[in-house]
């Protein structure tokens, strides 16, 4: 249908006795009234304004405001660009020369078009008072209120925007010049060629203007109060749902209904008007959920409109002000605005800025949960061994790695109330990578929540317990992070340690080096389950989970230990054979090694092969009435003094090389008389 029909209908005409118009809708004082939205709103909140309509601007203080305007875009009605003005024009425009045709072809989009003039000659284009003149032989067509250019009928003006005039871009195919003339003209130099262009006189103007602030168009506001995400359980309220769905990832999740949301980036948004004149900088409109709400018009300075509806109380405030761009930064005006929220209802509300002249903000979404509770266990964690694998170390055992482990608990009612965690529940471990812990399905809110025999490992590499069982913790959480937890202690130590001894280092994680004794021919190798040497008091020290020392009688059964216990291994020497360094991590050989037989700890040097022990806490001496040939009758070894973690030592004229069986080898016996001292590291460089 071409329109809508009307539903009076009447055979009479009016003879309005008024100086008004019939439809107060048809007139405003001032341009700014157009995009102001106090003009427009009625006290239901509500807008009866339409695309078509004609509103006439009557007594702008700047004279060519006013004018006819039609609203081509009742969607935008607050922006100057849904606007547009009726340009004033007439047909009546005289004619050029003695021919009949007018100069004057239309006007449209608010512009008046001329029609092209040409000739036979060359253009001659100048000016007499308020009068373009035109030689006979023209080939120029000239405009008052904007000029065209060449044989084309499109004006280079294009529009008035408050205080200067905006052009449209002119481009041609080769250079041009464009001059300084004097104070009130540019002139634009086309004699290079018959296809020089003019330059683009927007540029020119634009190095003349400064940019303007950013707009609002695209930003989100910035909150004060931490926001989270948050999935939404089965059962509530369908304001819950608003923006989203059972079982949606929300990330607008609060717990708090008192916060203020702020226009970003100031002072670099956003435009409001020009700097020096306050009544340009129009007005702020709160958007509450999609609807228009209180406005506020920043022409009055710094300030507030109250919020009040059924489901959110606050303000809409003007908060800052300054200028911006120019050479006193003092040619546009920039803005800051927030609203500021003092109640919200439960539940889904968002929240926009609009600003007459720079547009809106993207939407921000608050959802409000005013009970959000503190998740706890009803049934504490539990922890069963599922599949073990054994490591031993001087015959205890420990959780080796790949181990695994079922856990089990339950969250107690209120872990999925209004919206709960994105991650409900975690199991961690120092020996384990964390696993989160979450629902199959969509709980409905008041559910608990409920894990039996969740497999957990312990499969990270090289971590140790050294004194300490193992133990596994189980947290849950609420979508705020606020949580509780439960840490099971396990019944052994763990040791996720492969084999990393070496031929020239010892870490005590593996036994994978130590001898059960040496000798000139074949040494016999350790058992590492074997724990009856350990119960029937042996002459061993305990490797234990990163430490060499005394054994501990709670490892044993509280077996009583007594005597000398010793820990013998080989090393093998690259480089020089005849000396060497003993590094150490955990001991201190110039205040804890003694020489053997006496003190705390002994350490000897033994050559298998050639039958010579040399003690390292004795030292070198090239003149040693002792033949070495037992730990009694060592020799010295050590050269220099003993340090706080090493031990230089020498052994003179002998050779490891010299070892037949057992070449470039020595065996290392370090005997602990008591549980004084431990070792974590021996290094051999």
């Amino acid at each position: 249908m071409s329109r809508n029909r009307g539903i009076i209908n009447s055979v009479l005409n009016y003879e309005i006795l008024a100086k008004e118009p019939l439809d107060a809708r048809n007139v405003v004082e001032t341009k700014i009234d157009l995009t102001n939205p106090t003009t427009w709103i009625d006290s239901n909140n509500d807008v009866w304004l339409y695309n078509g309509i004609l509103v006439s601007v009557v007594n702008d203080p700047i004279t060519d405001n006013n004018g006819l305007y039609l609203l081509q875009d009742v969607s935008n009605y607050t922006l100057s660009s849904g606007w547009v003005k009726f340009s004033t024009g007439s047909s009546n425009v005289e004619n050029v020369g003695s021919g009949t045709g007018l100069i004057y072809r239309d006007n449209s989009g608010g512009f008046i078009n001329l029609r092209t003039l040409t000739g036979s000659g060359s253009i001659d284009v100048s000016t007499m008072g308020d009068m373009i003149i035109l030689s006979v032989d023209t080939s120029y067509a000239g405009v008052g209120t904007g000029l065209n250019i060449g044989i084309g009928d499109v004006s280079i003006f294009n529009n008035r925007v408050l205080d200067y005039l905006e052009f449209r871009t002119i481009k041609g195919s080769s250079d041009i010049i464009v001059k300084y003339y004097d104070a009130n003209t540019i002139t634009i130099d086309t004699s290079l060629s018959q296809d020089s262009s003019i330059s683009n006189i927007y540029n020119i103007l634009n190095l003349i203007t400064p940019s303007k602030p950013g707009n609002l168009s695209g930003t989100t506001l910035n909150c004060n109060i931490s926001i989270y995400s948050a999935i939404l359980p089965n059962g509530l309220n369908s304001r819950w749902y608003t923006g989203s769905l059972i079982g949606g990832n929300v990330s607008d999740y609060v717990v708090s209904d008192v916060f203020t949301l702020t226009t970003p980036n100031y002072p670099n948004e956003f435009y409001a008007g020009m700097y020096s004149d306050p009544s340009s900088r129009g007005v702020l409109t709160a958007i509450l959920s999609g609807n228009t709400g209180p406005t506020y018009n920043m022409n009055n300075g710094l300030g507030s409109t109250m919020i009040a509806t059924s489901d959110v109380s606050g303000s809409i405030n003007f908060v800052n002000q300054t200028g911006y761009g120019g050479i006193g930064s003092n040619f546009w005006d920039v803005a800051q605005a927030n609203i500021s929220v003092t109640s919200q209802n439960y539940g889904y509300f968002s929240y926009a800025i609009s600003h007459s002249l720079s547009g809106i903000t993207n939407a921000l979404g608050m959802r409000y949960d005013p009970s959000p509770g503190i998740p706890y266990f009803s049934v504490n964690p539990s922890i069963n061994e599922n599949v073990i694998q054994w490591k031993y170390l001087s015959g205890i055992k420990y959780y080796g790695l790949n181990s695994t482990f079922n856990v089990s608990f339950t969250a107690g009612s209120g872990i999925f109330r209004n919206a709960y965690a994105t991650n409900v529940g975690a199991i961690s471990s120092i020996y384990g990578n964390t696993i989160n812990v979450n629902p199959s399905t969509i709980p409905y809110y008041f559910d608990t929540f409920i894990v039996t025999n969740k497999l957990f490992a312990f499969d990270v590499p090289n971590v140790n317990s050294s004194t300490n069982n193992a133990a596994i913790t189980t947290r849950i959480f609420k979508p705020t992070n606020v949580s509780s937890s439960y840490t099971n202690t396990l019944s052994h130590r763990a040791n996720t340690y492969g084999i990393i001894s070496t031929l020239t280092s010892e870490y005590f994680y593996d036994e994978d080096k130590r001898l059960l004794s040496a000798s000139s021919s074949v040494d016999s190798s350790w058992n590492s389950i074997d724990s009856s040497i350990f119960l029937s008091n042996g002459p061993y020290a305990q490797v234990r989970n990163g430490f060499l020392e005394y054994p501990v009688s709670a490892d044993y059964n509280n077996t009583i230990f007594s005597g000398d216990k010793q820990y013998v291994r080989r090393f093998t020497k690259s480089g020089l054979q005849s000396s060497g360094t003993l590094t150490f991590n955990g001991f201190n050989p110039s205040s804890n090694l003694s020489k053997y037989g006496s003190g705390n700890t002994n350490m000897l040097i033994w050559l298998t092969d050639q039958g010579l022990y040399f003690d390292l806490a004795k030292p070198f001496n090239p003149s040693d009435p002792n033949d070495g040939s037992s730990e009694l009758t060592a020799k010295g070894a050590y050269i220099g003094s003993l340090g706080i973690n090493d031990i230089n030592w020498s052994l003179g004229t002998y050779s490891l090389a010299l070892e037949t069986t057992h070449k470039n080898q020595f065996v290392l016996i370090t005997i602990f008389k008591n549980n004084s001292n431990y070792i974590s590291q021996i290094i051999l460089s």
